[in-house]
């Protein structure tokens, strides 16, 4: 496909489509993807469930686990916190601090 191609149907796409433009958010960037990289990192306290989901290796009942520990004992001041999550362990930790931060 040329240039001019290209153009002429993402155009048509976007007047077809006219909010799909609007919805590409940083979170909705697929994690999941080895090829993706991320520019930036999730705020943990922050996080719900669908958005932690999205992160590699972790599923959505380590997410929920993760969410109701900060609902019932406040924010989290380190990711290492994330070991007292049941299930959660350094090895986990480890994966997740390339996608997380503490804020």
């Amino acid at each position: 496909m040329n240039k001019m191609a290209f153009i002429v149907t993402i155009f048509t796409l976007l007047s077809l489509f006219p909010n799909a433009a609007l919805a590409i958010t940083p979170l909705q960037v697929n994690l999941k993807s080895d090829a993706v990289v991320v520019e930036t990192k999730l705020n943990i306290n922050n996080a719900d469930v669908e958005q932690l989901t999205q992160i590699k290796g972790l599923g959505k009942k380590k997410a929920e686990a993760i969410v109701n520990y900060i609902n019932e004992n406040g924010k989290l001041t380190s990711l290492d916190q994330l070991v007292n999550v049941k299930g959660i362990g350094n090895k986990l930790v480890q994966k997740l601090s390339p996608y997380l931060i503490v804020e």
